[in-house]
């Protein structure tokens, strides 16, 4: 089971449950919280690689954090990745500033 707990750009709490992590990839795209990062997506092999994907293609105008986490049956949760709100806000500012020199060389 991998449970995806992220905090939108509104500030509200949203949890998504998947017991395939394809599938919360999916789920997270669907629902406008992934978007495509400029590097094209290779075939994922490995978990590691996924929660990767997943973190680099956090929108930070849509997600302001996200904490992933996997549990198998009759085990504690254990945390596989994080973005912190400070994070996403630097990712964010990185994003505007480059708009904006796009915008200007237009």
């Amino acid at each position: 089971m991998y449970i995806a707990r992220l905090k939108d750009e509104n500030g509200n709490r949203i949890e998504i449950e998947e017991e395939v992590i394809m599938e919360l990839w999916s789920r997270l795209a669907e629902r406008g919280f992934w978007r495509q990062p400029e590097d094209p997506i290779h075939d994922m092999q490995t978990e590691k690689e996924w929660l990767q994907a997943i973190l680099d293609g956090m929108d930070p105008e849509r997600v302001e954090s996200i904490i992933i986490f996997g549990q198998e049956p009759g085990e504690v949760k254990r945390k596989l990745a994080e973005l912190s709100d400070v994070e996403m806000a630097y990712r964010y500012d990185e994003m505007m500033e480059k708009r904006k020199e796009e915008t200007e060389k237009n």
